[in-house]
């Protein structure tokens, strides 16, 4: 009820949430993983993936918005390295966004036992 009042919808309650576990996190371990996570952007952005039905470039828009609100919160370092990474990306995948990550498509037969 306390959280209610505070916090009066979903989106702040999940905003606090957030900054609650950043804080309790190691220092430096959030920039490291924000930047092996926009490392992962880059790499996957020159393949097709099966398992989540991406081409190449559709890697670019996975989080892109969620990406740009982490470097912006952590600054320094993190926020050059999406700076970095996203100057990197080419126009033609700059138009997509894709803020929720994607179902895992089953694209292996499962085996029938006899």
């Amino acid at each position: 009820m306390l959280f209610t009042k505070l916090l009066p919808n979903r989106a702040c309650l999940l905003r606090h949430i957030r900054q609650q576990i950043a804080q309790l996190l190691v220092p430096g371990s959030q920039q490291r993983v924000f930047t092996i996570a926009l490392f992962q952007v880059e790499r996957y952005s020159h393949m097709p993936d099966p398992k989540l039905g991406w081409q190449p470039g559709d890697a670019w828009g996975h989080r892109r918005n969620g990406y740009r609100r982490m470097a912006e919160m952590l600054g320094g370092v993190p926020l050059q390295a999406w700076k970095d990474t996203y100057a990197r990306e080419p126009e033609s995948t700059k138009h997509i966004v894709n803020d929720i990550t994607p179902e895992v498509k089953h694209y292996i037969t499962p085996v029938v036992a006899h």
